[in-house]
């Protein structure tokens, strides 16, 4: 019986079935726990193959169906489960397996800059908006006051920045860096 999961395609979930891991397998001899894994392989197919889906299951003691669409494959190749491919599919899944942690650090980083600092603004936004802060210093009207000068010196510092060419291109230099290396690491 196939279980498919929300995610899993047939391939997955047939080799959910013919694989089966213990990570706290206990040994009789040395009494130590280990990791352990069962493999079936196929030595020869019969000429007629049946699968059995298992699409409900139990939730906090409800019974449920699952509502995901899952494709029926016209064609099936058992390769990857037979015994007389068994070294190379091995070697194969070693591979996968790699490939899928890199993909899962390389998910990781990006998010570092998709969402920074977890606050759900992407870096590439929030140095756009500072690029466009820049630009507008010293474009925008002064608030007016009714204080004269002498009166405003201590609070000259919070008035808005004079536009600064030198500023306004070091944060699209830093923008566009940033944007280059999150399209690298894609």
């Amino acid at each position: 019986m196939l279980y498919i999961q929300d995610e899993s395609d047939f391939y997955q979930a047939w080799e959910n079935v013919f694989r089966g891991e213990v990570t706290d397998y206990q040994n009789d001899e040395d009494g130590e726990r280990y990791k352990a894994s069962q493999t079936t392989w196929i030595d020869q197919l019969p000429d007629v193959l049946t699968f059995q889906m298992q699409r409900t299951q139990f939730v906090e003691g409800t019974f449920m169906k699952k509502q995901h669409k899952h494709e029926i494959l016209e064609v099936i190749y058992p390769d990857r489960f037979m015994h007389s491919n068994r070294r190379d599919v091995e070697a194969l899944r070693k591979k996968v397996a790699i490939l899928r942690s890199k993909i899962t650090f390389l998910k990781d980083c990006l998010k570092k800059y998709t969402d920074f600092n977890g606050s759900g603004i992407p870096l590439e936004a929030l140095l756009r908006q500072s690029l466009h802060f820049f630009a507008a210093q010293g474009t925008e009207e002064v608030p007016e006051t009714g204080l004269e000068a002498g009166e405003m010196s201590d609070i000259k510092m919070h008035l808005p920045l004079k536009q600064d060419p030198l500023e306004s291109a070091l944060v699209q230099q830093v923008l566009d860096m940033s944007r280059q290396k999150v399209k690298s690491q894609i």
